[in-house]
């Protein structure tokens, strides 16, 4: 029997659900873990662990919970950050909490950026602060630094004045650009990096700038498309949509962000946002949630696809004729079946969620 567990968040409550060959049970429920005034941002879950990022427009909170009882999860700590949320990696057992701070200049106790725990707040050192050369406004990139296991901050503070919500990571460094790049030429802009080894902030050389800025790429479509863009390995997949006729395209590319192939779709819709793709490493079989429209009728469902032989080979359509679901959430890919999530935020708890499984 082949089990593992499932998490899923709506606008306040967790849930908890234990899968087996398709079928789903609700193990557990935790609500009020944040007030009204955040808006949920990013889930991770590692092994006996679920992070939780929530966010007002000036501060981040972060939760992580012991799992592994599923039935009854268990606080381990809890972190307050200044800043909103902009974005999160986890790398080993290490987290890494990025926020954007606009800094106060009336108020000097909101001024320089600061962690909270245990209600002991820890304000980020001088020589913790770096920054970018004709700053023009008051904003930080904050970096915490978190072990999941232990629940303990495993480095000091990091900040960096002027630096943008645009984040590249690898496994040894954080590249963060400058505020002003959007406004810049190619490669006409500084970027610091953080050493993800020794915690050391220097400057990026131009190469390392050249090259991790290929990642950050779009598809190359224009400026009415929306876009994402996912790296796997040996290739690049990329989900577009037509903003002005929401027609969507899946496109494959390869390493260099040569176009290999693009299937066009015409009455499903899938999003463009980052996440949204499953994977079954094993199969090389990728799934994302779609909706579906026949006229005036729409529902939600899932698209499966394959890579084979540098082609996109579209492999399922699967749909909830029948869902009384308001909103659609992520899918995942457990063993042979697809998982897809859909909320309704005016049911009660235990009927908020419901979990439609396909075997691909």
């Amino acid at each position: 029997m082949h089990t593992t567990t499932i998490t899923i968040l709506t606008i306040e409550i967790k849930y908890i659900y234990l899968t087996d060959n398709g079928k789903t049970k609700l193990l557990s429920i935790i609500d009020n873990f944040v007030s009204d005034d955040f808006s949920i941002n990013d889930l991770i879950v590692n092994e006996n662990r679920i992070v939780i990022n929530a966010s007002t427009s000036s501060k981040t909170v972060t939760k992580i919970y012991n799992i592994s009882d599923k039935a009854n999860p268990t606080l381990v700590s809890e972190f307050e950050q200044s800043g909103q949320y902009s974005t999160s990696r986890l790398i080993d057992k290490t987290l890494y909490i990025i926020t954007n701070y606009n800094a106060s200049v009336q108020d000097s106790q909101k001024s320089v950026p600061f962690v909270k725990q245990n209600n002991k707040i820890t304000y980020a050192l001088s020589q913790n602060i770096s920054y970018f050369k004709n700053v023009s406004i008051a904003q930080y990139v904050v970096i915490n630094t978190i072990d999941i296991e232990t629940g303990m901050q495993t480095n000091e503070l990091k900040a960096v004045l002027g630096g943008s919500s645009n984040i590249h990571c690898t496994k040894d460094y954080m590249y963060i650009k400058d505020d002003n790049f959007t406004n810049s030429k190619k490669n006409d802009y500084e970027t610091i990096k953080l050493n993800l080894n020794n915690n050391r902030i220097s400057y990026a050389t131009n190469k390392e700038i050249s090259e991790y800025s290929e990642f950050a790429a779009n598809t190359g479509k224009g400026s009415n498309y929306s876009s994402v863009l996912y790296f796997e390995q040996e290739y690049f997949i990329g989900i577009t949509e037509n903003t002005e006729t929401t027609e969507n395209e899946i496109i494959l590319f390869d390493k260099e962000l040569n176009r290999l192939d693009i299937k066009n779709l015409t009455n499903a819709h899938i999003p463009t946002l980052p996440k949204s793709l499953a994977k079954n490493e094993k199969e090389n079989v990728f799934a994302i949630p779609a909706y579906f429209t026949d006229g005036l009728k729409r529902c939600y469902g899932v698209i499966t696809f394959e890579i084979k032989n540098n082609h996109i080979v579209l492999t399922n359509e699967f749909k909830n004729e029948n869902s009384d679901m308001m909103y659609q959430g992520n899918c995942i890919i457990i063993n042979d079946y697809v998982y897809n999530v859909e909320t309704n935020d005016f049911l009660a708890d235990d009927k908020k969620v419901k979990i439609f499984s396909y075997k691909y």
